[in-house]
């Protein structure tokens, strides 16, 4: 009776240590007040579930709740290789632990390298497509390892006496990480040149070259340097050769 009192505090604690977990954190931004004109005719209900969605959508990671998969526990296609699965810690009907553990140290890894601000809504848009990315190449990734191959022997036809053709190509599983991983590599470059634009390292296309040339002649006046004075000399044109004027009239005819 004792260990079964025990267990059922630990049981308690574990659940009550889960309800404070820090997955969501508060709100980084000044909540967003729901207009006062109900222009989509909602119910009071409905007012109150679009507040609870925006100040979810505000928090930290507000942007990822939709991604992680629902637990099905040992129904689940990749369960074979869950190691949380196998420590016991799964809950049916839950968003998988697993991919959410890859959301939480991937963007705090990728926030920090690129140094992502609260407030910049383009680049946070941009990470949440990457590691949107990242999970479903972890998926395929664990896809590849249940069917053990990146090469699977595919029918093709049929002959007439009934003999079976087959052709060996790359699995899907393979196929869709190498889009994926594409589609990763230029969010990545997205991320970067927004990088470089902010530290002023693109000139912008609308600076033509003699304004360009001005903004530096200026910056180079206010650092106290004094510019170089180019000596260009003047080019003369020099009249063709005669024998060429003549080939040229020949031509004509």
């Amino acid at each position: 009776m004792n260990e079964k009192n025990s267990i059922d505090q630990r049981v308690e604690s574990l659940q009550a240590l889960k309800d404070k977990a820090d997955l969501i954190q508060p709100p980084t931004h000044a909540p967003i007040a729901v207009p006062e004109k109900n222009v989509w005719g909602l119910s009071p209900k409905g007012l109150e579930a679009i507040q609870q969605g925006v100040e979810m959508y505000q928090t930290k990671h507000g942007l990822y709740s939709s991604i992680p998969m629902i637990c099905k526990e040992e129904q689940c296609q990749y369960a074979p290789v869950c190691p949380i699965l196998k420590a016991g810690l799964c809950t049916l009907g839950e968003r998988c632990p697993l991919e959410i553990s890859l959301i939480i140290t991937r963007y705090d890894a990728y926030k920090t390298e690129l140094e992502i601000g609260d407030d910049d809504s383009v680049d946070l848009s941009l990470l949440k497509d990457l590691i949107d990315y990242e999970v479903q190449i972890l998926r395929a990734e664990n896809k590849m390892a249940i069917e053990g191959d990146f090469v699977k022997d595919v029918l093709q036809s049929i002959t007439e006496s009934g003999d079976e053709v087959y052709k060996e190509e790359i699995s899907q599983a393979a196929i869709y990480k190498d889009k994926i991983q594409t589609k990763r590599n230029r969010t990545l470059e997205l991320l970067n040149s927004t990088r470089k634009d902010k530290s002023g390292e693109r000139i912008s296309a609308n600076l033509d070259p003699s304004s360009y040339a001005a903004k530096i002649l200026k910056e180079a006046k206010l650092a106290g340097e004094e510019p170089i004075e180019a000596d260009f000399e003047e080019l003369v044109e020099i009249e063709e050769p005669e024998y060429v004027l003549r080939q040229r009239e020949m031509g004509g005819e």
